[in-house]
């Protein structure tokens, strides 16, 4: 296993304690977001030790993305709130909290959640007709299903014993996986909670999925090039896209009571998050956590891209590329460990000398190396 290692909380430098309720913050407002920000700036200007956010409900409606960057031993405290995020699921944007490039930063006791009540991320549905132009939807959850102009998304099987996917030899059929890309399908509300979709029908009636309003689109929590930074007691009832993102050189963080599950009493929810719960796109590593729940997500339940791609053979000494993913972490001058397919090592270690482009439009790149490559395994 690792090595032992701590994660430094904040070192106060003064005694100085902000509210955000001084800057406006309340439970009627629906820019929670915007106020807070506010808040944060003049932490920053007064070089306050901690933010407090007094315990409440807030709303977050207009897409602002809260910002915490660059701060220094700084504490985030939001005593238990919650903060509710709306946004339109037919668009993509920023994540809901952006910390980045902060140093011994802790943020604690804080929530964040949806607004399902007029917004659902995912829906439980049932087939209950169709023929070869169209099948009709019925969703199970709703008298009158509040979001007319709903976005049909992913259908995953869905097991109303386990109130969860994952059926043997079940369907998952995307329809409008990626904003932006392909043409929504066209639908018709045949009533207040049944909905007539306007394509080839690949179901049987009386089928049971869970329909996706949401995939990659927005975020939670990104992180960016953080040192030392710990979040604890803090939840993710839910949330469109991924629940958390690490990139750029974060080293040093701690996951103490972080969940992403269902709030107490939750009726209607299908889904956490609506993307990956973890996703590490690039960092240096440490990262503990502990006393943490991660649950009732889509997609990867911790995806860990950081620093690693897959090639595959081209020459005697150059590799090809999938895509041009993670670019940064082949870049002339810089140095790989080599594996095969299956992961197990190579013995070798190589530098780029460098990078062509074999196929522009597919974005594939041929990386050179300094030296004869080991025969290909398991590719």
């Amino acid at each position: 296993g690792a090595k032992e290692f701590s994660v430094d909380l904040p070192t106060p430098k003064n005694g100085l304690v902000v509210s955000a309720a001084d800057f406006g913050l309340n439970e009627n407002v629906d820019n929670a977001a915007a106020i807070i920000n506010k808040a944060l700036e003049h932490c920053r200007k007064t070089g306050a030790s901690k933010l407090v956010i007094p315990r409440g409900t807030y709303k977050s409606f207009d897409g602002t993305q809260i910002i915490v960057q660059d701060f220094e031993d700084f504490t985030i405290d939001g005593q238990g709130s919650t903060i509710i995020i709306n946004k339109n699921l037919r668009k993509s944007g920023p994540s809901t909290l952006s910390i980045a490039r902060c140093k011994r930063t802790l943020l604690e006791n804080l929530n964040f959640d949806w607004d399902w009540n007029s917004n659902p991320l995912a829906s439980v549905v049932e087939v209950v007709g169709g023929n070869d132009k169209y099948f009709d939807i019925k969703f199970l959850e709703y008298e009158d299903f509040p979001q007319k102009d709903v976005r049909i998304g992913i259908f995953s099987a869905y097991d109303p014993k386990t109130k969860s996917v994952g059926i043997e030899n079940g369907k998952t059929l995307a329809f409008n996986m990626f904003v932006g890309r392909g043409k929504p399908v066209e639908t018709q509300w045949i009533a207040s909670n049944i909905l007539r979709i306007k394509t080839k029908n690949p179901f049987e009636a009386g089928e049971l999925y869970r329909l996706q309003h949401s995939y990659y689109e927005y975020g939670c929590v990104s992180m960016l090039s953080n040192t030392h930074l710990t979040l604890r007691n803090f939840n993710i009832y839910s949330c469109s896209g991924h629940a958390f993102t690490v990139s750029g050189t974060q080293k040093y963080w701690h996951f103490d009571n972080v969940n992403i599950v269902r709030p107490p009493n939750s009726e209607r929810r299908a889904i956490t998050t609506t993307a990956d719960h973890l996703h590490i796109a690039q960092s240096q590593g440490y990262m503990k956590m502990e006393n943490c729940e991660f649950s009732l997500g889509a997609d990867d339940c911790i995806n860990m891209h950081d620093n690693s791609l897959f090639m595959s053979a081209y020459s005697e000494k150059s590799l090809r590329t999938r895509n041009n993913r993670n670019e940064i972490l082949y870049r002339p001058g810089e140095t790989l460990e080599l594996r095969y397919g299956d992961f197990s090592p190579t013995g070798v270690v190589a530098k780029v000398v460098a990078v062509r482009v074999l196929d522009a439009k597919k974005k594939i790149l041929e990386v050179e190396f300094d030296r004869k490559l080991p025969e290909e395994k398991f590719g």
